[in-house]
């Protein structure tokens, strides 16, 4: 669904899903701990949902997890882009 942005009648407003799988991490430390993944656009953040054992002997933390995050789109009619956003993972 679109909705024209207030003011610009050029710019169009579009709503999206955006899924992100997270299988596993793999890093390398000296000691065993507990990690997450949290994943940020704007004010918007989203964090798995258990912390994983990520253990010193195969660098690897697994969580098998889906977040989700929804952010609206603004797409240019005349040069027919959208606009950038960008995320922090």
């Amino acid at each position: 669904m679109s909705t024209n942005v207030e003011g610009n009648s050029q710019l169009k407003s579009y709503k999206f899903q955006f899924d992100i799988i997270v299988e596993k991490i793999e890093l390398t430390v000296s000691f065993n701990c507990q990690v997450s993944v949290l994943w940020k656009r704007g004010s918007n953040k989203i964090e798995t949902k258990n912390k994983a054992n990520l253990d010193v002997n195969s660098n690897q933390a697994i969580f098998n997890e889906k977040l989700t995050m929804f952010s609206n789109m603004y797409f240019n009619e005349k040069g027919k882009t959208f606009h950038e956003k960008k995320v922090k993972i």
